[in-house]
């Protein structure tokens, strides 16, 4: 080269990576008289940071919203669905494509996928998809996963490929499936059953478990097992009925999802019983013999004029089952005889159909004296019929008059 004389050397170069990129010259040469020359410059080109040529995108379905969303919640056992897009903005072209998937310890790989099924191993499942996108261009995988267990499972996807020869493209993306433990089953108790007098004001307490907190109440008082009613609302609600009767009452609980349970219980309202008035001192004799059986009485009354039972205490150790029913006011009889001679109190008491009992009667006294020998079992008889007949005593002293008589009108004869 001449003195004045210059050389221009341009050439183009590819910018693969961002930064602040120094390009160096070195230029060297022979000057005569012989000596050597030596010159350096640099250029430097600034990569600011543009838009990724490979874009990916991992989404799971909502079943609820009917959207693709990068987040959702299953239960144990659902089938939840995944897609994975990715998409390529180089100005060049896309191609020896791989994708990865690895599924979470939540998840198992339950097929359909779409366009192709995956090459598994264990739990990556991997595509290899013979296609080469330019710009602007995208590809889209779906497929099925089976939910196993709890947890908050994330799920990744990695992309891998090929620009042009000149370098390789990678992206990742994740979605999250959260597996919730399942709720236990909603439960509503109404308790009871409930007691009252007519208009009486009954406090009602119900209570709910299970389910997902917090509940809504509902009360309907006259439940038919088929229509609810809302009567009332909240837990402990307040109510009275103003007729004797038995009611069924049901209480409707609404979780917070939706989840509702019905509970059903009884009211019975009831005018207050009141038990037998305290029957009268027993009648009958103060005294008697040993083996001989003796009648007694009572009577009483019931303030609402229920039947009437009567029980007997015969002070020997011996109680009478209940005898009856008699209605209110009427006699009651009892027998009863004593084996041993003695002093004993005789006392009784009343039930009414519903159970309640009086208090024992005052007692009445009876001495027990020891039967005499008997004179013969003739005798005995005629004794006790006697006893028991006193007209034929009068017919016996007629008799004997007359034979009597008919013995002496003998003995004038001889």
């Amino acid at each position: 080269m001449l003195p004045g004389e210059n050389v221009v050397v341009v050439f183009d170069a590819l910018v693969v990576s961002d930064g602040t990129n120094v390009n160096v010259v070195n230029v060297t040469g022979e000057e005569c008289p012989p000596r050597t020359l030596f010159c350096q410059d640099t250029a430097t080109v600034i990569v600011t940071c543009g838009p990724p040529s490979l874009i990916c995108d991992k989404k799971v379905w909502n079943s609820d919203t009917q959207t693709w969303e990068d987040e959702t919640t299953a239960e144990i056992g659902e089938i939840v669905r995944f897609n994975i897009t990715f998409s390529y903005w180089g100005d060049l072209s896309f191609y020896n494509i791989w994708v990865l998937d690895i599924l979470p310890p939540c998840l198992e790989y339950a097929d359909n996928a779409d366009p192709s099924e995956p090459a598994i191993n264990g739990n990556e499942l991997l595509w290899h998809p013979m296609i080469s996108l330019g710009y602007g261009e995208s590809y889209s995988i779906e497929y099925d996963a089976l939910v196993i267990s709890n947890g908050t499972n994330v799920n990744v996807a990695n992309i891998t490929g090929i620009e042009c020869g000149v370098r390789e493209l990678y992206c990742q993306d994740e979605a999250t499936v959260i597996v919730e433990e399942p709720a236990e089953e909603l439960v509503a108790d109404a308790d009871g059953p409930y007691h009252g007098e007519p208009d009486e004001i009954i406090d009602l307490s119900g209570s709910a478990s299970g389910g997902v907190p917090p509940y809504v109440f509902e009360w309907d008082f006259n439940y038919d097992g088929v229509t609810f009613n809302v009567d009332a609302t909240g837990a402990t609600p307040t109510h009275s009925w103003s007729t004797e009767g038995t009611y069924t009452i049901a209480l409707r609980v609404t979780d917070n999802i939706g989840t509702k349970d019905i509970d059903t219980t009884t009211v019975i309202i009831e005018t207050p019983n009141n038990p037998p008035l305290r029957p009268g001192t027993p009648e009958g004799p103060n005294e008697g013999k040993t083996k001989t059986d003796y009648t007694f009485s009572t009577s009483t009354t019931d303030p609402d004029g229920d039947q009437i039972w009567y029980k007997w205490s015969w002070g020997d150790g011996n109680v009478s089952g209940w005898i009856g029913p008699f209605d209110s006011g009427d006699t009651c009889e009892a027998v009863h005889h004593w084996t041993e001679k003695g002093t004993y109190e005789i006392k009784v008491k009343a039930k009414d159909s519903k159970g309640e009992e009086s208090s024992w009667s005052v007692p009445l006294e009876i001495g027990i004296t020891k039967k005499a020998r008997s004179k013969g079992y003739f005798v005995d008889f005629i004794e006790k019929l006697l006893e028991k007949f006193p007209v034929l005593e009068k017919i016996f002293k007629i008799i004997t008059s007359i034979l009597t008589s008919f013995q002496n009108i003998g003995s004038n004869i001889k």
